[in-house]
């Protein structure tokens, strides 16, 4: 009996001990064609615009290591800057703002979406009123990217992520993404694990 049990302590020591941090992450399909490439964008968009963006847009700075994350949803980490401005006159206003941050992803965890890695999220607007009499007339631009492009030429090393699309179905790849937006269509391109370029218009 001693024996028995001092074996099956051992094995459960073995395979305790054999469990790479990475079997306890999300599992899932690679992406492979242009109905999941628009999932990780739509998972990406999403992560952007309720999580990162809300806590970016605070108040203008340069950002540099600075931590957006640190706990049992893993790290988050942003460089870069955000730039707000607005001016007005007595027959004009106007308004711009830019984003420009890469974010580092140390096994972030949010539900069903996994990260680990970088990406660069760019995001600018801007709008301008002009009155001339009664009348006035507005207009507004707007340029959105979620990049691997970074400024200075470079690319970043692939994004691994895991997420489930809108049916339920799970996906897991390592990815670079390029893909951008003027007002309302995405445009761009996805490289997945196996460096099988995936367009992208959605």
């Amino acid at each position: 009996m001693k024996t028995f049990l001092s074996a099956a302590l051992a094995l459960a020591s073995v395979l305790l001990g054999g469990c790479h941090k990475d079997d306890m992450q999300p599992k899932g399909a690679p992406v492979s064609d242009e109905a999941a490439a628009v999932s990780v964008l739509i998972t990406i968009d999403n992560l952007w615009k309720t999580v990162l963006k809300p806590q970016l847009t605070v108040t203008p700075q340069n950002y540099s290591d600075t931590v957006l994350m640190d706990g049992p949803g893993g790290k988050v980490t942003v460089e870069g800057s955000y730039q707000y401005n607005r001016s007005s006159s007595s027959s004009s206003t106007s308004s711009w703002s830019i984003t420009d941050v890469t974010i580092t992803f140390i096994d972030y965890k949010d539900k069903d979406l996994y990260l680990n890695g970088k990406l660069r999220f760019f995001d600018a607007s801007s709008s301008r009123t002009a009155c001339s009499g009664s009348e006035c007339a507005s207009s507004s631009d707007m340029n959105i990217s979620y990049t691997a492009q970074e400024g200075n030429g470079n690319t970043l090393p692939p994004l691994t992520i895991a997420f489930k699309d809108l049916a339920g179905k799970p996906y897991r790849d390592n990815i670079t993404l390029d893909v951008g937006k003027q007002y309302a269509h995405w445009e761009g391109s996805l490289v997945n694990g196996r460096l099988e370029t995936i367009s992208i218009s959605y």
